[in-house]
């Protein structure tokens, strides 16, 4: 079974037991250029949205886990 990057943040998201909202803080504190909300996890998640490059390497540093730079390796 494949997922999509989403679905991986989701599962670190829920592994570090942190809420939507508590990742997105920890999102604005690393990337200050954008303010980040709960809808916009979920929608990342969901597979709806696709994040910019810097918003990608931002969940990855609060996750702790290589996530879309890690697909882009396999490809």
């Amino acid at each position: 079974m494949d997922l999509h990057p989403g679905e991986i943040m989701k599962l670190c998201r829920i592994r570090k037991k942190l809420s939507q909202e508590k990742l997105a803080i920890d999102i604005n504190e690393i990337y200050l250029a954008q303010l980040t909300y709960q809808m916009q996890i979920s929608r990342i998640e969901a597979g709806i949205e696709e994040p910019n490059e810097q918003l990608k390497s931002a969940i990855e540093r609060a996750l702790g886990r290589l996530i879309w730079t890690q697909n882009n390796k396999e490809a």
